[in-house]
């Protein structure tokens, strides 16, 4: 069995890469689901589930990066 080794630099930046894509990614899905006029419960179901996930997704993306690095709104104020 062939292993590949990356330094923890190179694997905290792929982290952080997958994190700020799965919070934009999330993020926009939250949006769009908020524009249904007239949502099935389901629908509701998942739009709270994802409102969850994107909190988690904000404390894992702020352990991983500093301030520089986080998309403007996630930015602490100091």
């Amino acid at each position: 069995m062939m292993q590949i080794e990356i330094d923890f630099e190179t694997a905290d930046n792929i982290i952080k890469a997958s994190l700020l894509d799965q919070y934009h990614s999330v993020k926009e899905e939250i949006e769009s689901q908020k524009s249904i006029e007239s949502p099935q419960e389901y629908q509701k179901e998942d739009l709270k589930y994802n409102e969850k996930f994107l909190d988690a997704c904000i404390t894992v993306l702020k352990h991983y990066t500093v301030d520089d690095e986080r998309p403007e709104e996630l930015k602490d104020e100091t």
